[in-house]
């Protein structure tokens, strides 16, 4: 995925899937410069991590 898209899909108000490493993940925040997401669980919203935008897949 590149930045453009991880950022309409913050800023949809309908429920995109987004898979990070083949799960489903919320994406929480995007980092341009650093080309990153902030991404939590759906099993576990309070399990965060900081992921290249790249690695993230819209299903």
């Amino acid at each position: 995925m590149d930045y453009s898209r991880a950022q309409e899909i913050v800023q949809s108000k309908a429920k995109i899937q987004v898979a990070f490493n083949g799960e489903a993940v919320w994406i929480d925040e995007l980092d341009q410069q650093a080309n990153t997401a902030r991404v939590h669980t759906e099993r576990n919203p309070a399990d965060t991590q900081v992921v290249p935008i790249d690695q993230l897949v819209e299903r």
